[in-house]
């Protein structure tokens, strides 16, 4: 009789080193289901999708035909890679709040008075490092990427990219591409070494009812735009209206009261919204693209070193971040509550040969493992701190920002410009 293979266990930091030096990939595959059982809709993203003439379909969802288990079967993409990545981002942020530190960057609006807008870090902005946000703010007097904080990753590389680990490790993680700054399109990038997917098998469209019955019973009428916005920016009155009485000026051009968000909607029935045998979530760690990253330093003798510390940080951030994605049952959006079928996940070493171990990893033990390899990330000489580096927004970000939200308020877009009549 075969021996019964040992329970999965956490891994101590000399596995996740021995991982990092010769594994290809740590990954966590799972199966969901809806939270209203077989049979219920979810509904997934929807996308501006092409038709067979080239022209722009809003609202689609993706499907796509997948080769699952030797059989081709039609998929639904239930959340992006993108998606996900914000997901894991925002997991490491809930991880800074239980106690987790780590290098990033932060520009604070707080005391800009904007409603709404506080602190946006590089965990939050869309292009982390590298965006526009962080860009156009300041580290003292100086702009960011002028101050010697900011010029130290600017010519970053896979051949030392010290620089934005020392800002922040988890660009290196989620990828990273100055486009629009230094260099243009040849400027610092990084490809994602971290990639998670949640994907719907056996998907078949579905429909998607619609109305709004309103108390008021509120219904054809024009709308204008009022001539005085002090106070409500409609009016129902033409002499109330910009343009006067003679040629009063539709509220958003077409004066609906629907405009103002009043009035009936007719019941409707619209496509939206899928049936799934289930769903699949993947998600994976490549150590082989964290082991092109190098780290050298004044002393080449202690690089072999400051390479597996840094990598082995790098990995331990990004499990960190797994641990706590994979902790709580997915809420992806309005009627899209995934359960998953298995009661935690399991982390499985992947390289040549197949599954080399099996790593059990809730998020205190993540938490643990994180702060060990943080540990020996100053040891070996690696700049580390375990606080942000604070900027604030230079004034014309916080004035492009003021004159956006007040032509989003007076229902102007880039579409539809102030002059446009």
């Amino acid at each position: 009789m075969s021996p019964t293979p040992p329970s999965p266990v956490a891994p101590t930091l000399a596995d996740l080193r021995d991982a990092v030096a010769s594994a290809a990939a740590v990954r966590v595959v799972r199966r969901l289901g809806p939270v209203g059982d077989a049979g219920d809709p979810v509904f997934p993203p929807t996308y501006v999708i092409k038709d067979e003439r080239g022209r722009d379909v809003p609202g689609q969802h993706l499907f796509e035909t997948r080769r699952i288990d030797g059989a081709e079967t039609m998929t639904v993409l239930l959340d992006s890679v993108q998606s996900q990545a914000n997901r894991l981002e925002e997991a490491l942020l809930a991880a800074v709040e239980d106690g987790a530190r780590f290098p990033h960057v932060v520009v604070d609006f707080a005391a800009q008075g904007i409603d709404g807008l506080g602190a946006i870090t590089s965990l939050d902005a869309p292009h982390r490092l590298a965006d526009a946000l962080l860009r156009d703010s300041l580290h003292g007097n100086t702009l960011f990427r002028a101050s010697e904080a900011g010029r130290s990753w600017l010519s970053a590389s896979i051949r030392d990219a010290t620089g934005v680990f020392a800002l922040c490790p988890a660009s290196l993680l989620f990828g990273m591409w100055n486009s629009t700054g230094e260099g243009g399109g040849r400027g610092v990038k990084f490809a994602r070494a971290i990639v998670s997917e949640m994907v719907g098998i056996n998907a078949r469209p579905g429909k998607r009812p619609s109305s709004r019955i309103d108390p008021a019973r509120i219904e054809r009428v024009a709308v204008y735009e009022a001539a005085d916005r002090s106070a409500i920016a409609w009016t129902a009155d033409e002499a109330e209206a910009a343009g006067g009485p003679d040629k009063p000026r539709p509220y958003k051009k077409k004066g609906r009261p629907s405009e103002i968000n009043h009035g009936n909607i007719a019941p409707s029935v619209a496509d939206g919204g899928v049936t799934i045998d289930h769903a699949v979530q993947s998600t994976v760690l490549s150590l082989a693209g964290l082991r092109r990253l190098r780290f050298p330093g004044a002393d080449p003798a202690g690089t072999a070193a400051r390479n597996l510390a840094a990598r082995t940080l790098l990995a331990a951030l990004g499990l960190l971040g797994m641990a706590r994605l994979h902790a709580e049952d997915p809420q992806l959006r309005s009627r899209c509550l995934l359960v998953y079928e298995d009661a935690e996940p399991l982390f499985e070493l992947v390289g040549s040969g197949g599954v080399r171990a099996a790593w059990r990893l809730p998020p205190d033990a993540a938490l643990a493992l994180f702060r060990q390899a943080a540990a020996a990330v100053v040891e070996a000489g690696l700049p580390w701190s375990e606080e942000p580096l604070r900027l604030t927004p230079h004034p014309r970000l916080v004035e492009l920002i003021r004159r956006s939200r007040a032509a989003e308020a007076a229902g102007e877009t880039e579409d539809s410009p102030a002059d446009a009549a």
